[in-house]
């Protein structure tokens, strides 16, 4: 394909993204813009979410040095140039993407620490939320070696919310034990165990072989906790 035709392609590819005919220089009512500008920006929003989640699967499957965006683009259909259209490079999509499953996972524990549960309760309720959306698609699934391929910035800023989170979990780690829920053991050594074997299990998961994502969480997080459960055996009560 040359570049002419290539750009043409990837104009088509975004006339259901832009909807360049919504601003024709009409007189139109304020509410009817509006409403218009709402549909405009959800449609670009969701062109950029199928790129972010065709490419996380893509950087999770073959890892980022060797994924291309010709492959994204192939996967959805569309010419690669359209890419261009929502992100300025092959980093800022990965760097995107570690944001995505960031906010998925802060938004689960936003949720659960406004729950009227103990600590060990709390911890149990993320652990299981946070496999589930992660099995079930709602987080891209990052190899966390991939951090590597990006810049300093882009790590900084990563590691600054990864750090926020962690410490977080290490204080319901801590609550737990002071609770005699769980027994002595060290908060970062936990949460350090528990992100090894979540990052085993979402790669290794496969929808075709039958199990549900709620029946895998439910199976992990029972094994999990049993080690530092003082009563393992009323972890259900």
């Amino acid at each position: 394909m040359n570049q002419q035709s290539g750009l043409a392609s990837a104009e088509r590819d975004l006339a259901d993204v832009v909807d360049v005919g919504i601003f024709t220089g009409k007189k139109t009512a304020g509410g009817k813009v509006r409403e218009l500008r709402t549909r405009r920006a959800e449609k670009y929003q969701g062109k950029k979410d199928a790129i972010l989640k065709q490419s996380g699967r893509l950087f999770s499957d073959l890892g980022f040095a060797n994924a291309s965006l010709d492959q994204v683009a192939e996967r959805l259909g569309i010419a690669k140039p359209a890419i261009y259209y929502y992100f300025s490079s092959k980093e800022q999509i990965l760097f995107e993407c570690f944001i995505r499953a960031f906010d998925v996972a802060d938004q689960i524990m936003k949720d659960v620490l406004e729950l009227p549960l103990p600590a060990h309760r709390k911890l149990e309720r993320y652990m299981r939320d946070y496999l589930i959306s992660h099995l079930n698609g709602d987080a891209p699934s990052m190899p966390s070696h991939d951090l590597n391929a990006l810049s300093l910035a882009y790590r900084t800023r990563i590691d600054r919310r990864r750090r926020v989170r962690r410490n977080r979990l290490r204080d319901l780690v801590s609550e737990a034990i002071r609770d005699q829920a769980f027994k002595p053991c060290d908060p970062a050594i936990f949460m350090s165990s528990w992100g090894g074997a979540a990052s085993w299990v979402i790669e290794s998961f496969d929808p075709r072989k039958g199990l549900a994502a709620t029946d895998v969480a439910d199976q992990v997080v029972g094994l999990f906790l049993r080690g530092v459960l003082v009563n393992p055996d009323q972890q259900d009560a």
